[in-house]
This record gives structure tokens, C-alpha cells and sequence, in this order.
């Protein structure tokens, strides 16, 4: 069928919400986050783009800037409790580093804060450091390249052979040994990039990228921190790329977990609303929410008295 230009974007809003859905079409007051744009929706289920025709949730422009708001607030507030203003920050050339760095640098200003890039040789990819290299150029952040090659050749030479999982784990210790002693070295806060789906999930190094004194994004679901990276405008390179945490050859995310982060998300959304949820996929989210206690968890304090 071929639309006449100016019923174009009227003829799409319609073919993309679907009239079952909206009965009223009208302008809203919102503007795209991406591109600014006019957006149309019926105001409770969906919003449509009429400049990129992107389609969004109520969820994500109704509080978007909310949340946004929120976050640098938070930010601001525990950095002044803590008495300073000083950040670092690992930047793996992945969404989450790319989003809380640059909530740090709305927060916090440019000049107090620090990216750290630790590539592995032979493992982390080029463009892992290229996009981290380049988004802390664009935020006019100082930013420290140090592999962790030599640091972790010590550890494969200590006298017992480390296993795939003790290995994964050591890199990502020793990551975060590198942010603690820059971080005592400048009066700064180290600032941890887990997602709430990474948390509940367990899906993380207990001590290694698990260790940080402030999460900003840590109440967020996995989606919702896409959502905020369009809002920020983060490159789509970096929003598109597969999550890994490049620990071992071949790793994702997905594959380790056993899922889609999208599936994942919807039983967690529904775990945290208290809803009740069966199936194959949510009994086992609630066997490793279970399993996982311990990394959310201080360490056991043995009672004496």
C-alpha cells in the first residue's frame, strides 16, 4: 500500500499501535528522548515517535527523567556525606560503565572524575577499549589504560593451577584492586556499574566487581538501563553491543545466564511486585535469587554472646 507523504507518519502511528489499542490519538506534551520529536499514544499503553518512529513504553518517558533526576541527586548526596567529590570508575566499553559514567560526570562534574581501562591481552576486545577510550575523550574524563596482564601472571604462577571459574573471578578482583588503590591514592569513591537484574541474579564477583561503595544504577532492571542510555544519548555501538564481561573466551551474559535479559527482567519485575510467577525460567531465577544471598549479604558474624 503506498501512503501519500503527508499521511505518512498517521498512517504507521496507526499501523504500530494497532487500533485495538488506541482509540484516541493526541498530542502529548513529552518530546522523544532520541531525537525530539512529537510524540502521539493514547497516554496509558504506548508512545509513538512521529520524527524517528520509535515506539516506547509509558514506563520509560513517563519517569525516565525521574529516575534520571533521582540518580544525580543520589549521587550528589552520598558523595557529600562521604566528604568528597571524587569518582572512579571502571569502563569496560559496555552500556552499564557507559551510563554510570556519565551520570557521574552530570553529578559530579568532569574534572572528579576517572575512568579506569584494564584490558586483557589476548582476551578483551580492541573495541572494548576503543568505545571506553573514546567516551571518556567525549565526557573530558581522565582516563588510566592499564592491562592486567603481569598482575594476573603472578596469580596463574602461585603454586596451584586456578580453575576456570577461580580465574574468571581473580581478573575481576583484580580490576577492582586497581579502582580501591587509585581510589585511597586520590580521596575518591569507587563506583560500581551493577544493574538490578545483575544483582538479584547473583551475576556478578563477590569482592571484584561486586565491591564499590555506591551503585547508581543498581535499582534499575537490565531494560530499564537501556532505556536510560537512550536517554542519555550513549552511543548506539555501545547500547547494542552483546553484554559480557569478557572473563573467558566466548563468554555472554545471556549464555551464562540462561536466558535473555528480557525474559529475565519480566520475572524479576514481577518478584519485586509480588506477584505470583510459575514456569520453567522463573523457578530458576528463584533458585539462584536463593542460591546468590551470600554476595548480597556482609560476611556471617558468628554470635558469642
Amino acid at each position: 500500500m503506498f501512503f501519500g507523504t503527508i499521511n505518512l507518519k498517521i498512517a504507521l502511528s496507526s499501523a504500530v499501535l494497532g487500533e485495538g489499542i488506541v482509540h484516541k490519538i493526541e498530542t502529548l506534551k513529552n518530546s522523544c528522548p532520541l531525537c525530539g520529536g512529537d510524540l502521539k499514544g493514547d497516554n496509558s499503553v504506548k508512545y509513538f515517535c512521529l520524527g524517528c518512529f520509535m515506539l516506547f513504553d509509558k514506563y520509560s518517558l513517563n519517569t525516565m527523567k525521574s529516575i534520571y533526576a533521582k540518580i544525580i541527586k543520589g549521587i550528589k548526596l552520598y558523595f557529600h556525606n562521604a566528604g568528597t567529590s571524587k569518582a572512579v570508575v571502571g569502563v569496560s566499553g559496555g552500556i552499564d560503565s557507559a551510563v554510570v559514567l556519565k551520570l557521574l560526570v552530570d553529578a559530579l562534574g568532569k574534572d572528579n572524575v576517572a575512568g579506569f581501562l584494564l584490558p586483557e591481552t589476548g582476551l578483551t576486545k580492541k573495541e572494548s577499549t576503543e568505545y571506553g577510550e573514546d567516551l571518556c575523550r567525549h565526557l573530558k574524563v581522565k582516563s588510566y589504560i592499564i592491562p592486567i596482564d603481569s598482575i594476573l601472571s603472578e596469580f596463574k604462577n602461585a603454586g596451584f593451577k586456578l580453575g576456570s571459574i577461580a580465574l574468571a573471578n581473580t581478573k575481576a578482583r583484580i580490576r577492582s584492586s586497581l579502582l580501591y588503590a587509585y581510589a585511597n591514592t586520590s580521596n575518591a569513591l569507587v563506583v560500581g556499574t551493577g544493574n538490578k537484574t545483575e544483582l538479584m541474579m547473583g551475576y556478578f564477583t563477590k569482592y571484584g566487581d561486586g565491591a564499590s561503595d555506591i551503585l547508581p544504577i543498581g535499582d534499575l532492571l537490565k531494560r530499564q538501563v537501556i532505556e536510560l542510555a537512550q536517554f542519555l544519548k550513549i552511543p548506539d555501538r555501545i547500547i547494542n553491543r552483546t553484554p559480557t564481561a569478557e572473563l573467558l573466551p566466548g563468554q555472554t551474559d545471556e549464555g551464562e545466564l540462561g536466558a535473555k535479559y528480557a525474559d529475565i527482567d519480566n520475572v524479576l519485575e514481577k518478584i519485586c511486585d509480588g506477584r505470583e510467577i510459575t514456569g520453567e525460567l522463573a523457578d530458576r531465577i528463584k533458585k539462584r535469587i536463593k542460591l546468590t544471598e551470600h554476595k548480597r549479604q556482609l560476611p556471617a558474624i558468628i554470635k558469642v554472646c
